[in-house]
């Protein structure tokens, strides 16, 4: 996993605006809180982490994947980092006007975010969880760092339960295509990385 010394280079030309009410939030791993199970997290949580974990047995993901999260605020600015390509690297159909907002779970830590807009998106970071109409997307960070670098196809990560996406079936099928699209495993994959990278964005944590 590719490790982050300057969360503000990580996070490259974005805005950090850091708001909200400590007790609209989630607690996460990163907080140094014991959360009650996976309670705080999502149904499927349990079995996205069973998952990973068949899967490093099977050879499929690496150490990685199992390993503990880095905790307090190096941990935190690199998941935001990962979660900041993300952001900047889905490519949704440009013919699309209208891109769902994706809640983002990394299972590992408990860190919820948002990925919001219709033309530059939006990052929010350490949300309460998902809301009504969003399309839920979980997995840990090493998971999506892999899928990310191109090291594991979107395709075998979802067919092995390492990644999960859930909502209605339109919306959750364009997140789907968006995620194959950045992972140029698209039959119709963007020409050229720099053209998909959204010109501004911002993130905000609540």
């Amino acid at each position: 996993m590719t490790k982050r010394t300057n969360p503000f280079i990580a996070l490259g030309f974005a805005t950090v605006i850091v708001g909200g009410s400590v007790g609209s939030a989630t607690a996460c791993g990163f907080d140094g809180i014991l959360l009650n199970g996976f309670d705080a997290l999502h149904p499927k949580s349990i079995d996205v982490s069973i998952a990973i974990r068949n899967a490093y047995e099977a050879g499929i993901v690496d150490k990685s994947a199992i390993q503990p999260i880095t905790p307090g605020s190096a941990g935190y600015w690199r998941a935001v980092g990962h979660l900041t390509d993300l952001q900047r690297w889905l490519s949704f159909d440009e013919l699309s006007r209208e891109r769902p907002t994706i809640s983002v779970l990394l299972v590992d830590s408990g860190l919820w975010s948002r990925i919001t807009g219709t033309g530059p998106q939006s990052l929010q970071v350490h949300t309460a969880g998902a809301q009504d109409n969003d399309v839920i997307l979980l997995t840990n960070e090493a998971v999506l760092v892999a899928i990310l670098e191109r090291r594991l196809s979107p395709d075998l990560a979802l067919e092995q339960g390492l990644l999960r996406i859930e909502g209605s079936a339109p919306t959750a099928e364009s997140v789907r295509q968006a995620i194959r699209r950045t992972a140029g495993t698209s039959d119709s994959a963007a020409t050229g990385a720099a053209a998909r990278i959204a010109p501004f964005f911002k993130v905000t944590k609540q």
